[in-house]
């Protein structure tokens, strides 16, 4: 058998080749992952896992009401129709507005709804696209819940 010298060499530098590539791509990976941004939706998970019953409820609540609460979305602004049944007594809570794709834009805000049951939010600031609005609101002690997707223009 007459075997060159570069035939013999040619299985072990195919090995060290293929080695260099599948190192070189984990790396890459690697690197590729540590340089992502992973934005969440709210940084402590086990806390709302805690109270998801209570928001169960709060939904359960708002879905029961003879008239739900109502958004238009119009002209710059964002306007609440918070049932009348409730302006009686009094509404108070919370709305907090998450731009799935950018969370350093998430930003609350507190329910301020007027006698007639109604509340204006400018969103002339906003940036446009997909936005999630969650309201927690109560009145008269019953805790209500209502979550809607808008797009901003």
């Amino acid at each position: 058998m007459n075997l060159t010298k570069k035939e013999g060499w040619q299985w072990p530098v195919g090995i060290i080749v293929a080695y260099l590539l599948f190192m070189g791509a984990t790396l890459g990976f690697v690197f590729f992952t540590f340089g992502v941004e992973w934005d969440l939706v709210t940084d402590n998970y086990y806390q709302k896992t805690l109270t998801h019953q209570d928001q169960m409820q709060a939904e359960s609540n708002a879905l029961s009401l003879q008239e739900p609460l109502r958004w238009e979305l119009r002209e710059g602004r964002l306007t609440l129709f918070y049932p009348t049944e409730l302006s009686g007594g009094g509404i108070a809570g919370e709305i907090t507005m998450y731009r799935p794709s950018d969370a350093s834009l998430d930003f609350s805000l507190p329910v301020q709804a007027g006698s007639d049951g109604v509340q204006q939010v400018s969103v002339a600031d906003m940036k446009p696209g997909n936005w999630t609005m969650e309201i927690n609101w109560n009145s008269q002690g019953i805790p209500y819940y209502t979550r809607a997707s808008l797009y901003i223009q």
